[in-house]
């Protein structure tokens, strides 16, 4: 996912490989020129979702994670890539690493992008979605699957998490966007967690 800001870029997630990131990197240059990828958000430490961060962070792009994923995140950035070297190996850039507690927000001024720690989610204890409230989307990582997984995982694992923490943070959602899938309504994910609206 890429956020496009008045001077900026914020893209969300970095997954698999150099090679997937140098794809999605490339089309965000031809969609959003002559504006840099500041940020790129690491929603949290899986492969599928960290597997490109160092690319990003020979771009320049500053590195969004949650506060526990910090030591393990500086040894994936500071790795020696001497068999196969990647495009970080062959910089000199000392990639930067933000990270989140509780809530951080990005913000050119007039955008704003939020990013919240997800609570009570057993399927990593430091995991964050990205909420855009102008637009009223959620994007998320692991906890809205689409197309469903047959069979389906148990709700209370995948989707109550998001939803509990919809609920304590009072967002106004009216689409999800899940990073395994194809964007979603509210009403589609109220239904899948089997809850009325909030």
């Amino acid at each position: 996912m890429a956020v496009e800001c008045k001077d900026f870029v914020v893209v969300v997630e970095a997954p698999l490989n150099e090679e997937r990131s140098l794809a999605v990197i490339g089309e965000v240059k031809r969609l959003i020129p002559d504006k840099p990828i500041k940020y790129l958000v690491n929603t949290h430490t899986h492969f599928d979702h960290l597997g490109g961060v160092r690319t990003y962070a020979a771009e320049g792009a500053t590195i969004v994670t949650q506060q526990a994923n910090a030591g393990y995140l500086d040894l994936v950035l500071k790795a020696p890539h001497t068999i196969h070297p990647d495009k970080l190996a062959g910089t000199k850039t000392t990639p930067r690493v933000e990270t989140v507690a509780e809530e951080k927000i990005i913000t050119d001024g007039a955008r704003r992008i939020a990013i919240h720690h997800v609570q009570g989610s057993s399927h990593n204890d430091a995991m964050l979605i990205v909420y855009l409230p102008a637009e009223r989307i959620i994007i998320e990582p692991d906890m809205f699957p689409d197309p469903p997984i047959n069979p389906p995982p148990p709700r209370s694992v995948w989707g109550m998490p998001l939803y509990d923490n919809i609920k304590r943070l009072k967002l106004d959602v009216k689409q999800i966007a899940p990073l395994h899938g194809a964007v979603a309504s509210m009403e589609d994910f109220l239904k899948y967690v089997g809850k009325p609206a909030l």
